[in-house]
């Protein structure tokens, strides 16, 4: 099965004095032939832990629904940049799960 993680981000301006402003996160799990996701986040964290609340969602998705073991791409906002070694390192984390073939970042 292949699924489809997109996270797009935003930073918007305080609104008055009394907001703050913040970094909103919203994101988009699409699997194949299946249901869709998508959760909204407003977040004081960075996008890797957005990434990896997108992935375990994700397995629990598989787990929720019975479905096959997936192959994962992830569509990151051109904002994030995520180094050779966070890409191995999330990869080798979440396909050590027997239903996560494979995770491709794009």
């Amino acid at each position: 099965m292949n699924v489809q993680i997109e996270i797009t981000m935003k930073n918007y301006p305080g609104r008055h004095p009394h907001v703050a402003p913040y970094r909103a996160m919203i994101v988009h799990i699409q699997f194949e032939g299946g249901e869709d996701l998508t959760v909204n986040t407003l977040v004081a964290t960075n996008p890797v832990e957005i990434i990896e609340q997108a992935l375990d969602r994700t397995v629990d998705a598989i787990v929720r629904n019975e479905g096959e073991p997936a192959d994962i791409t992830i569509i990151l906002p051109q904002e994030v940049l995520l180094t050779a070694g966070l890409q191995s390192h999330l990869t080798d984390k979440y396909t050590s799960d027997p239903l996560v073939n494979s995770i491709q970042f794009a």
